[in-house]
């Protein structure tokens, strides 16, 4: 009851004070608050939410501000995503979560990730009964938002797409280690991707003359935007790599 009557006067001051008022509880306002909270023996508590609680807030506006009451700290939402407020020194600050905007459980979203400057891919190989996906995320301030899902041309279940993944420049590789390849079992494969604006676009396919079940595509790599490497693992039970630049294969 105490609590009902603090909030409701509270309310009837705001609403009957100027818009250019300041409201001061304590004592008297700063001239720059428009409120200001004075106390010497007591805390000042913002909505305390669990983080499921928190993220299904529908469309906080910047500024908005919540203690999780499950990360245990202070989260600060920039109009796009929530930051955790940094409570301890530099290299202990927590890491901000991204989900798939699709995912469900069994997809192994994050089994690859690769960055490069403002741009990351996340591979996915469970999804789609193992055909597999990659997430491309871009950065913009300090915010990581979704920008593409890409999936695999002419794609089948268990072609693990996305099991490995790298990214330099304007291009992007992705591994598919089972796919089957004229005929070959589980030959493997990567996809090679080229964004232009705001699109990824697929460019080939590169595979080499890995017979069957050698998992070509099961580790890539890329560099300055055009060198490629593609491992096979299992080749002639040793393993084999193949170097090659994204105009070669």
């Amino acid at each position: 009851m105490k609590q009902t009557v603090c909030l409701l006067v509270l309310s009837l001051a705001l609403l009957t004070r100027p818009a250019t008022a300041q409201l001061g509880m304590g004592g008297q306002p700063h001239p720059s608050a428009a409120l200001d909270l004075k106390a010497t023996d007591k805390a000042f508590y913002p909505p305390r939410l669990t983080s499921a609680q928190r993220v299904a807030i529908a469309s906080p506006q910047p500024g908005a501000m919540v203690f999780d009451t499950d990360k245990g700290r202070l989260y600060l939402h920039d109009g796009q995503n929530w930051y955790p407020l940094p409570l301890s020194a530099l290299g202990t600050i927590p890491l901000v979560d991204r989900l798939a905007s699709d995912g469900t459980n069994g997809n192994s979203f994050g089994r690859s990730v690769a960055i490069d400057g403002n741009y990351a891919v996340i591979g996915a190989y469970g999804f789609l009964s193992g055909q597999g996906k990659a997430y491309v995320f871009v950065r913009t301030g300090n915010a990581w938002t979704e920008q593409a899902i890409l999936t695999l041309p002419n794609g089948a279940a268990y072609d693990s797409f996305g099991g490995s993944v790298a990214l330099s420049g304007d291009y992007l590789l992705v591994g598919a280690s089972d796919k089957d390849v004229n005929g070959n079992t589980d030959q493997g494969a990567a996809y090679l991707y080229q964004r232009s604006g705001v699109g990824w676009s697929f460019i080939r396919r590169i595979t080499d003359d890995s017979p069957t079940y050698t998992f070509n595509g099961g580790s890539v790599g890329i560099s300055n935007g055009s060198f490629i490497i593609s491992g096979s693992g299992f080749q002639g039970g040793k393993g084999k790599v193949a170097f090659g630049t994204v105009d070669s294969f």
